[in-house]
């Protein structure tokens, strides 16, 4: 059903109202996580790992060490292979037209969404990209970097929760559904998992993060300010640490200093 103009302009404006509101403490000191981080050594000999989760006005993404996928699951390390060169890969989720082949106003953009999280999807992407360091996917910006240290378990687990999101296709591998023809390090990949207002990209982070020992409760998911506070309060609040059996996996790296 097609989606009034007026309506479209109007919900469209609304949701971005709200995710303004939302992001609201993500500006609010963080200015040395907003600079960027210094780059680690992703070749260092050890087990754990330092990965980002990259905070945007509405959407979440997580940038993992290139160096990690060689032991990770088939589908997952076959798509880290089609990308272009760079020591890190950018990996988010969303709607059927999360890309760069659709063409959208910002306003109409905002109202696909709504139109997204209130009608559920069958059809949704994940895009990868290879950076050369920690941060946004090319062409687009962040508020903040918070960086997370994951034990090799931990991480091993967040993988696997990754390369279940990617549709197989018949030789076994992921699916290429679009190429950028201007930004060869992204790829966009088709998913089977639904995308709707109790499941949208911050939720997906967040079990993805979840899924490698990182405390994110549910129902501080839905946007990427909730997700930010989330992360910077694991080691202030007992009640926000993972369980014993989980703590061992994975622990908030120190804040580091703006350059």
């Amino acid at each position: 059903m097609a989606i009034p103009g007026f309506a479209r302009r109007f919900l469209g404006w609304a949701w971005l109202a709200a995710f303004l509101l939302a992001a609201a403490p993500c500006w609010a000191g963080d200015g040395a996580a907003s600079a960027g981080p210094a780059t680690p050594d992703v070749s260092a000999p050890t087990r754990d790992q330092t990965i980002y989760t990259v905070i945007g006005l509405a959407h979440s993404d997580l940038v993992i060490p290139r160096a990690a996928f060689g032991g990770a699951p088939p589908r997952l390390k076959a798509a880290v292979g089609q990308l272009g060169d760079g020591d890190w890969v950018i990996i988010g989720w969303g709607p059927y037209w999360f890309g760069r082949d659709e063409r959208m106003s910002t306003g109409g953009r905002a109202a696909s969404l709504v139109w997204c999280l209130m009608t559920p999807q069958q059809g949704s992407r994940l895009r990868l990209a290879a950076i050369a360091a920690p941060g946004s996917a090319p062409k687009e910006g962040h508020l903040s970097l918070i960086p997370i240290r994951v034990t090799a378990d931990g991480l091993d687990h967040a993988l696997a929760q990754i390369d279940r999101s990617f549709s197989t296709g018949p030789d076994g591998g992921p699916v290429i559904t679009y190429r950028p023809a201007t930004e060869p390090g992204v790829v966009i990949f088709r998913s089977d998992q639904h995308y709707n207002v109790t499941h949208e990209c911050n939720h997906w982070v967040a079990e993805v993060l979840r899924a490698g020992g990182v405390a994110v409760p549910p129902g501080l998911d839905l946007v990427p300010a909730l997700i930010a506070l989330s992360l910077k309060t694991v080691d202030a609040s007992e009640t926000r640490r993972p369980p014993v059996a989980v703590r061992s996996a994975v622990s908030v790296a120190p804040p580091e200093p703006a350059r």
